[in-house]
């Protein structure tokens, strides 16, 4: 976060959860090799990054369509906790 802060005062972490409260994944389109219950990114200048994205991210508007299998299964949730 200081290097996203650095570059984006407002840059904050979001939390990726199955959009149905009964699902227990988030699904990412490369290979994980684990199963993933929820996943971070970070958001600055209107671009995610994170490990599926590498240094350079992605914009948020194509971010989940990129790297998540059922896209429109995820909700964004904001990390209030972890955004300093």
């Amino acid at each position: 976060m200081p290097t996203a802060h650095e570059r984006d005062a407002a840059a904050q972490i979001w939390q990726l959860w199955p959009a149905d409260e009964d699902a227990s994944f988030v699904i990412p389109k490369a290979p994980a090799g684990v199963l993933w219950y929820i996943h971070y990114t970070v958001e600055a200048e209107q671009h995610c990054v994170d490990a599926l994205t590498g240094v350079d991210g992605t914009p948020r508007d194509s971010y989940l369509e990129t790297h998540w299998k059922a896209p429109d299964q995820l909700r964004w949730v904001p990390d209030e906790e972890v955004t300093t």
